[in-house]
């Protein structure tokens, strides 16, 4: 994805809008705002005129490099990781939980009914 690409699809979120929403306000298809939200393509400089009017933002906003979104990016990545290792943790825990309740039911058979 592109900075244009990253740029787009925040102020897309920002918005409360949808790719579908921007390119009908555009009158443009669906798979046009896609490709520039995936694949690195940008607009005319028309275009990014009026997404920036439509958006509330400048053309430099679209175009231009910005850490925060990167550290945001980042920051969601580290966070889903985390999450995930704390899911396999609780699993594992269960699991040790589980063990050790059949270990004690298995030790009170054998109290129960003890070797004649």
């Amino acid at each position: 994805m592109s900075q244009f690409g990253i740029n787009l699809k925040k102020y897309l979120k920002k918005r409360g809008m949808t790719d579908a929403m921007l390119a009908e306000r555009l009158n443009i298809t669906q798979q046009a705002v896609n490709n520039w939200i995936n694949t690195g393509s940008q607009p005319r400089s028309k275009r990014l005129a009026e997404i920036a009017q439509i958006l509330g933002v400048t053309t430099n906003d679209l175009l231009e490099y910005n850490e925060a979104v990167v550290y945001d990016s980042e920051y969601v990545t580290v966070r889903r990781d985390l999450m995930e290792a704390k899911d396999r943790e609780i699993e594992y825990l269960r699991k040790i939980v589980q063990l050790s309740e059949e270990k004690e039911r298995v030790k009170n058979i054998a109290v129960v009914s003890p070797k004649q």
